[in-house]
């Protein structure tokens, strides 16, 4: 899964969290946008268009399946969005190994982030979080948002 953190680094995703985010538990959102607001705090020193890059990505990951669904072929969208999330994950490895000793901000985000994804294929991209509520896909557009919103807060 996620992380080499360093020392000075705290994990702030788990395993069970992630799971609760795309879970009824979380219907309500409380653990989705506390974390995001604390890892939103650690990318103080983010430059946003290395972020912005990797949200554009997700966005049309996002926007891709949603059109697929709107075109009743759940099955094929569900199919394409895990394989864009799993190549999404590639790049955010690239992106960590390239910034990593220059910004541990953004090598934290990029594990964090793994980790939602992780979450996310497993819980399966179109399941419900509560019956005729959001989309698993939903909920991680929100967290990377969320996250987006508390580091230009700074």
């Amino acid at each position: 899964m996620g992380g080499n953190f360093t020392s000075s680094t705290q994990e702030i995703i788990t395993e069970a969290s992630a799971k609760k985010i795309f879970s009824g538990e979380d219907k309500d959102g409380d653990t989705l946008f506390q974390l995001a607001d604390q890892l939103g705090e650690k990318m103080s020193n983010v430059r946003q268009s290395q972020i912005r890059k990797i949200y554009s990505e997700f966005m049309r990951i996002h926007l891709n399946f949603k059109n697929q669904l709107r075109n009743h072929q759940e099955e094929k969208a569900v199919e394409r969005c895990k394989y864009e999330l799993r190549h999404l994950k590639a790049r955010l490895v690239y992106v960590k190994s390239r910034n990593e000793n220059r910004s541990k901000e953004l090598a934290q985000f990029c594990d964090e982030f793994t980790k939602l994804i992780d979450a996310a294929i497993i819980s399966g991209p179109s399941t419900p979080i509560i019956k005729g509520g959001d989309l698993v896909i939903d909920r991680l557009k929100d967290f990377f948002e969320a996250t987006l919103a508390r580091t230009k807060e700074k």
